[in-house]
């Protein structure tokens, strides 16, 4: 069985380390546990980066070092990520949608 594939963005990597938002802080961590276990192959976007590299310090250099500790694909700048960015946006997605639940990722194999 294929090890299902999730995308980091930028608020996920942002709630590993909040402190004002302790419910998403304990999902976050937990999704992280599940990634170290190989349980899910974790990607994120060359666009995550970016926005990941305007954070100020030490949180800017935290975050980045979360993409190397867990082994997170940084995806190119191509035209499928560019697509699937455009239906991002187009759906208007909250971020409060995006956060990650235990009932709401995919379930390992």
């Amino acid at each position: 069985m294929r090890t299902p594939k999730i995308y980091i963005e930028t608020s996920v990597f942002n709630f590993y380390f909040t402190d004002d938002a302790p419910e998403r802080r304990e999902n976050t961590l937990h999704l992280f546990e599940e990634i170290a276990m190989r349980r899910y192959v974790p990607y994120t976007s060359k666009f995550v980066v970016e926005e990941l590299l305007r954070a100020t310090e030490p949180r800017r250099t935290a975050m980045l070092d979360l993409i190397t500790r867990y082994s997170i694909e940084v995806l190119p700048d191509t035209q499928e990520v560019r697509r699937l960015a455009a239906l991002y946006v187009a759906k208007e997605l909250s971020r409060q949608n995006m956060q990650p639940t235990r009932s709401t990722l995919p379930r390992p194999r």
